[in-house]
């Protein structure tokens, strides 16, 4: 009985560490891209056309065509909102909606795959899911953190109103929460 009780409470308290990894990363992340938007612009721009070049590759090395499709699909999402509208995508917008669907899709499909087909050790594996699935997402979920509150920032200073998406600021409250559990919550030129 208290295996199974020091089990669920292991479980818990590594489902916290896991939401607090995640929050420190998020806000130092967003603190990182907020300084420097061009150059996560020009990188991410690199990173996405190397994915794509890299994707049209997988169907030679033996990856299932569904993965080749999603893989393709998502990226060219992320593609599309480089060129179009970064940094300032609004987390409503249903083709933004649809890259992370695709994205999340992608990232379940390469799951079944490499634990029904492949036999990689676990490096090689991460290595696969960071490039293909979590990288561009998860660096364009930041930045949109970063340029809501540079945004929002902009804007009080030229004392206008600015149009907010109701999911873009529950997010800004979540970060801002995260923000006032954070230790050190100087001015950055300190």
């Amino acid at each position: 009985m208290l295996d199974i009780f020091l089990g669920i409470f292991e479980f818990m308290l590594a489902i916290l560490a896991i939401f607090g990894f995640i929050a420190t990363t998020i806000y130092y992340g967003m603190t990182f891209i907020e300084e420097r938007i061009n150059s996560i612009r020009t990188f991410l721009k690199i990173f996405c056309w190397t994915v794509v070049s890299l994707c049209l590759l997988m169907p030679f090395a033996g990856f299932p065509n569904h993965i080749f499709f999603l893989t393709l699909a998502s990226h060219g999402i992320w593609l599309f909102f480089l060129y179009t509208s970064y940094p300032f995508i609004y987390i409503g917008r249903p083709d933004f909606l649809c890259g992370l669907l695709l994205s999340v899709l992608s990232n379940v499909s390469f799951l079944i795959f490499v634990l029904s087909d492949l036999d990689l050790n676990f490096a090689t594996t991460i290595g696969f899911f960071i490039v293909f699935v979590w990288g561009a997402p998860s660096i364009f979920v930041t930045s949109l953190a970063a340029a809501e509150d540079d945004f929002t920032n902009e804007s009080r200073r030229n004392n206008r109103k600015v149009p907010r998406n109701a999911w873009a600021s529950t997010f800004a409250r979540a970060i801002e929460w995260a923000r006032s559990k954070m230790p050190h919550r100087g001015n950055k030129q300190e």
